[in-house]
């Protein structure tokens, strides 16, 4: 639709045709200035660089606006005409670009504007009208070459990125494999071999609470490998980290970062971290779901309001909660938040995942079961 912006090959650079329309625009202030130009002159002029740099965001548009001020400067004298009709070029190259399968019509619609326009409007001898149909050819020939190379840049760069996301995703999987043949196999072995050793008949008491110990620690730690295994497995599994959240320490840490962006949101963030000890495959999956939880609070959240990021311990389990007033209507399903990834992740270590939308309220509760070590630590405190 012309009142939206064209979704076919967005490019990734959105500042491109306004720089270019900028200095355009810079040339038509230092070319008019002192002219006793009329003040609609100027407005049309300013129309043009407008419609141009417009072009890589709504071409259709931009590519009326352009020519609808390059026609309506046949109202101004030509002597006081500036150069803001080489400012097609810049819609040609914008729509080129884009790989626009109509960009011969913004070509012709618009190169056709500015011939009228600079050409023969202003030209006051045959001479200046070859001259000044010279540069307009010209300058539509580098618009569509320089569209051209460009879209083939960014076509090279994709491919580069693809194939290095590729290489990542091998180098990941390979990864994974050896360490579930070598370490995750290992510590089961030593795992089931602890059991086995703590039921020898000539084993005393104090042996088989060691070597029990030793086995529930190892199978602890298995389970945990292997679910950071599954994530590297995970074609889903998105850039790595930026903080590594092993402990209690770093994943408060991490946490108190994602206060920062709900501050930068315009959202009043608290943190309430009561948890001494838990396992690294925990923490790290309490960091993603944290990301989701605040990803959902930015985009739903009502500016600000108190969001409140609460994670505790308890004999059973960590609890994670995340609370924020929403602007959602409570008829709505909580479905579509990233919701899906969260239960997925929970059920890892068969946690639960509760949601609820109540009053204008959002709640968002995650349980997972304590690993070894939290146990281990908590029985050790009793």
């Amino acid at each position: 639709m012309d009142g939206q912006p064209d979704q076919t090959r967005r490019p990734a650079s959105v500042w491109l045709e306004p720089a270019l329309a900028l200095l355009v625009l810079g040339l038509v202030i230092g070319t008019m200035l002192g002219l006793p130009t009329p003040p609609h002159a100027w407005v049309l002029n300013l129309s043009v660089c407008v419609g141009a740099a417009l072009s890589g965001r709504f071409p259709r548009v931009a590519a009326a606006i352009s020519a609808g001020a390059l026609l309506a400067l046949l109202s101004v004298p030509g002597q006081y005409l500036g150069p803001a009709a080489l400012s097609f070029a810049i819609n040609v190259f914008a729509a080129v670009r884009l790989q626009l399968t109509y960009w011969p019509w913004i070509l012709g619609v618009v190169g056709s504007a500015a011939f009228v326009t600079q050409g023969l409007h202003s030209s006051r001898s045959t001479e200046e009208l070859i001259a000044s149909s010279t540069v307009l050819v010209v300058l539509a020939a580098l618009a569509v070459g320089a569209g051209i190379l460009w879209h083939k840049a960014e076509a090279l760069i994709q491919l580069e990125r693809e194939r290095a996301e590729r290489q990542l995703l091998d180098l990941r999987l390979e990864l994974a494999r050896e360490l579930h043949d070598t370490v995750a196999q290992t510590l089961s072995h030593a795992s089931m071999r602890a059991h086995m050793a703590a039921w020898e008949p000539d084993a005393t008491d104090g042996m088989r609470d060691q070597l029990q110990e030793i086995a529930d620690e190892c199978g602890s730690a298995a389970q945990d490998l292997r679910q950071i295994l599954s994530t590297l497995r995970s074609r889903d599994a998105g850039p790595l980290p930026e903080t590594h959240v092993v402990d209690a320490e770093s994943l408060a840490a991490f946490l108190d970062r994602q206060l920062g962006r709900l501050t930068a949101g315009h959202l009043d963030g608290r943190l309430v971290f009561d948890i001494e000890t838990i396992s690294a495959a925990r923490a790290a999956v309490l960091g993603k779901i944290a990301v989701e939880a605040v990803n959902n609070m930015l985009k739903y959240a009502r500016e600000g309001s108190t969001c409140l990021i609460e994670l505790r311990s308890t004999p059973e389990s960590v609890v994670a909660v995340f609370t924020n007033d929403t602007v959602l209507r409570p008829g709505r399903r909580p479905t579509g938040l990233g919701l899906i990834g969260v239960r997925e992740r929970a059920a890892l270590f068969r946690g639960t995942v509760e949601s609820t939308l109540k009053n204008g309220a959002w709640r968002l509760e995650v349980r997972l079961p304590h690993g070894f070590d939290a146990r281990t630590s908590t029985s050790g405190r009793s």
